[in-house]
């Protein structure tokens, strides 16, 4: 997940790049951890399908943290529907 995350990191991505890439690296996580193969990364399309899959039957739970050196860090938390507009398939 980490060599996943290195190779997705972009500081000007757009916010629904960083979900997606987020999702992709739960993805490999949780598939890492089912196999006992953790070193190489899972094919792209095995990481699609089981993205796929898991977002059928799970919801998803997320906030937004807003950074600004004027005030106090503040988040939002984002509903499972507004995410899902934003995802890839």
């Amino acid at each position: 997940m980490e060599a996943f995350l290195k190779t997705q990191h972009a500081p000007d991505a757009s916010f629904e790049a960083a979900l997606n890439s987020a999702l992709d690296a739960w993805s490999i996580g949780h598939m890492t951890l089912q196999t006992n193969d953790a070193k190489e990364l899972p094919e792209r399309a095995a990481v699609t399908k089981y993205r796929k899959e898991q977002l059928a039957n799970s919801g998803i739970e997320a906030a937004l943290l807003e950074r600004d050196a004027s005030r106090a860090i503040r988040y939002r938390s984002l509903s499972d529907t507004e995410l899902r507009s934003l995802i890839n398939d």
